[in-house]
């Protein structure tokens, strides 16, 4: 059985929700080989983590994965002394890298960037760490999809599936001809078998797929280099299986659903779910899914969006939720254009994705303003004073445009797979705005579509999500919730 007793080693009292975590992850470790905790903002991740790290020192170590460099930050800010592998330009030194490298490889307790982890992965000298934490599991299961594919040399590509079949029969006896011709050369010892090898496990799998598996895609680099990538709609389970082989596997995420788990390590794995308790008060982090008056609901969202009234709506709601500032509305990019033109600049502040950081700095300089925030469902930490109204205008459904997202949504699961890419980042929206047991903040849902959704899903939402939705009408009540948000101060 797994010891945590000593815990992260910092001596800090951990929380109850942390100790039931662990206690969860020690009574059960025989039991499964996936463990899935879906821990709230605030649940103290880096603990855990750490406390595992601790435990298997010595024994295997523990990789920490992350989707982005930002988290990996975090984590050193608690953890300053852990073992980190990124990329190269981040470290002062090459010297500084190959050391890192060389313990990451090792199977040094460390913590990641995925495409780190990855590109170890394909090194033989690599030591699998006994225990794999994918941390923010549902952004992590983008990066395994495109890992699964492959990029593609331009001279090879065609344009269908067939035709890259046939160039790569070509290259690959093209390549057998030239070591046959030049057996004692050392690219026919080393660089044409390599690639006779890439082509053939390229050919193996190109067979396996469906007009409908894959999209083909050009790509070019910050050289100017361009490739052709192929990436499969839906990741093929046999990639991670073989990734994760001989490892346990623990997913923490706040916003992951067993359909995600399911595409990730598919349905023979065993998996056992674990829902967090949230440290934060349900009276702190309510979420409103009716705020408007019954007439608005039918003409608002629909399209083309009725953005005047939408802006009336706004100014209606902050009105009356005078007392909670600062205040953000998310929105999208293409939304945003319409807003900036109902607000003014002495209103609100706006952004490009380029002018995120400074405009969020702007916001905070000036909090009376409204903040219309684009992409801001994950990587946002507004904790205390940053915001106490949290606005949703609406559903933000996955892009038809990306050929990708169209041959996802028409195969059996796709309606199923599109609520919970929306549901996902509704999740994640609503925990911007509080995030740690002494925060505040109210977070209002303007489109009446994922009020559906969610009644339709609520069953596989995490429980710390539900216990704080409210489907009681909003209007008449505002004032009642402004007075007993601000007492909590």
């Amino acid at each position: 059985m797994v010891n945590f007793s000593r815990l992260d080693g910092s001596g800090r009292t951990p929380r109850n929700n942390q100790l039931q975590a662990l206690q969860f992850l020690q009574e059960n470790w025989e039991k499964a080989d996936v463990f899935v905790l879906r821990l709230p903002t605030g649940a103290g991740k880096s603990f855990i983590s750490r406390a595992l790290m601790l435990a298997f020192m010595g024994e295997g170590g523990v990789g920490v994965l992350t989707p982005n460099n930002a988290l990996v930050s975090q984590y050193l800010q608690d953890y300053p002394k852990v073992n980190t592998f990124v990329g190269v330009r981040h470290y002062l030194t090459t010297y500084a890298y190959d050391q890192a490298k060389l313990k990451a490889l090792g199977g040094e307790n460390t913590f990641y960037n995925v495409a780190s982890y990855l590109s170890l992965t394909c090194d033989t000298n690599f030591i699998k760490p006994s225990v794999v934490i994918l941390d923010e599991a549902d952004q992590i299961i983008e990066h395994f999809q495109s890992a699964s594919g492959w990029a593609i040399p331009v001279g090879l590509c065609a344009e269908t599936l067939d035709g890259l079949v046939i160039n790569l029969k070509k290259e690959v006896a093209r390549l057998q001809a030239l070591i046959k011709a030049r057996p004692d050369t050392k690219a026919a010892q080393t660089t044409h078998k390599d690639k006779i090898e890439k082509y053939t496990k390229y050919l193996y799998q190109a067979r396996e797929l469906g007009s409908t598996d894959y999209t083909l895609s050009k790509e070019q680099d910050s050289n100017g280099v361009v490739t052709y990538s192929l990436r499969p709609v839906v990741m093929p389970t046999r990639y991670t299986r073989e990734l994760f082989e001989g490892q346990k596997v623990i997913m923490l995420s706040g916003s992951i659903f067993p359909h995600d788990v399911e595409s990730l390590i598919g349905k023979e794995a065993k998996v056992i779910y674990f829902d967090g308790e949230s440290p934060i008060p349900v009276a702190r982090r309510q979420v409103y899914v009716k705020p408007l008056s019954e007439e608005d609901y039918d003409t608002t969202f629909t399209y083309p969006v009725d953005y005047p009234k939408v802006a009336l709506a706004i100014r209606d709601t902050v009105k009356k939720f005078h007392m909670l500032t600062p205040c953000m509305i998310h929105c999208t990019y293409s939304d945003m254009q319409a807003y900036r033109e109902l607000f003014t600049e002495d209103e609100a502040v706006f952004h490009t994705p380029n002018t995120k950081t400074s405009a969020i700095q702007q916001w905070q300089a000036e909090p009376h303003k409204l903040f219309f925030g684009a992409g801001c469902t994950t990587g946002l930490d507004l904790k205390d004073d940053m915001c106490r109204l949290n606005i949703i205008l609406k559903a933000n459904f996955p892009n038809q445009m990306d050929i990708g997202v169209r041959k996802r949504t028409r195969m059996l699961d796709g309606r199923h797979w599109m609520e919970l890419q929306v549901l996902r980042q509704l999740v994640q929206a609503c925990g911007r705005s509080t995030r740690n047991e002494k925060d505040y903040s109210a977070t209002i849902i303007f489109d009446t579509r994922l009020v559906g959704l969610i009644i339709a899903n609520k069953a596989i939402l995490p429980a710390y999500f539900r216990e704080a939705l409210d489907f009681y009408p909003l209007r008449g009540r505002e004032k009642e919730i402004n007075d007993a948000l601000r007492h909590l101060t």
